[in-house]
């Protein structure tokens, strides 16, 4: 797998939510085994009115479908999602 080839594009990941925050969760795998950081997009998120779950109703376990445009964060040195929309499965 090559994250960089991904890097800037707008993507759709299925997984499950791990750890949840007020802003910010944690998409992993069924087994809990690979994480991403995902964060609201502060330009989308003032405008999302398409059905979009909020981050505050996410409960960890759920199935879900998050999609958002795929960054890498040099401060932290990770690949992260902005995300623009949730989605149940």
């Amino acid at each position: 797998m090559r994250p960089e080839e991904y890097e800037g594009r707008r993507i759709s990941i299925v997984g499950y939510a791990g750890d949840v925050y007020k802003h910010v969760f944690y998409l992993c795998d069924e087994k809990g085994k690979y994480w991403l950081r995902v964060q609201m997009d502060a330009e989308a998120g003032a405008n999302v009115d398409d059905g979009s779950i909020p981050i505050s109703k996410l409960q960890k376990g759920d199935k879900i479908i998050a999609e958002g445009v795929f960054v890498y964060n040099p401060e932290n040195m990770r690949y992260e999602l902005n995300l623009i929309s949730l989605r149940g499965c």
